[in-house]
């Protein structure tokens, strides 16, 4: 099975709820960049300058993703950071991944906007039917995109 390019919106949203397998996926799929930040001058037996991952530094950002739980689960500026990438993506259909595209139709439903965002997902389409220019179809998902988060700020 080829590995994920990015974590799934289902990923990231287990991850914000507290499960351990979805966060040890996110670590993961860090693990490259948090070793980088990780990287230390050492000295080596012979006096020798070297980098090398420094593994307590690590374990403690590792750590630091499991303590954070609490904060993600009860904490809306997560969502709040990435609810606008995931809406302009279905949006304009470049989210395809159909278990990610159900989740986020079910919690559109669960918060009674479904049919606001189906109506600018049809408009836009119909904009890319009538031959529109591609720039043009994405500042108008940008700007309805905008609208609906406005919106949603307003009823809260």
């Amino acid at each position: 099975m080829p590995k994920e390019l990015t974590p799934t919106f289902t990923v990231i949203s287990k991850s914000c709820d507290g499960d351990e397998t979805a966060i040890s996926k996110i670590l993961e799929f860090y693990d490259p960049y948090i070793n980088q930040c990780c990287m230390r001058p050492f000295y080596d037996d012979n006096n020798n300058l070297r980098l090398a991952v420094d593994l307590e530094m690590k374990g403690f950002i590792k750590e630091a993703a499991y303590l954070a739980e609490p904060w993600c689960a009860t904490d809306k500026r997560l969502a709040a950071l990435s609810q606008q990438t995931f809406l302009f993506g279905y949006l304009t259909n470049r989210l395809t991944d159909e278990k990610e595209m159900k989740v986020l139709r079910s919690s559109y439903e669960n918060i009674g906007i479904a049919n606001r965002i189906e109506s600018v997902k049809k408009h836009l389409d119909d904009m890319e039917k009538a031959g529109r220019a591609p720039e043009e179809i994405d500042a108008e998902a940008l700007s309805e995109t905008a609208n609906i988060l406005s919106e949603l700020g307003e009823a809260e």
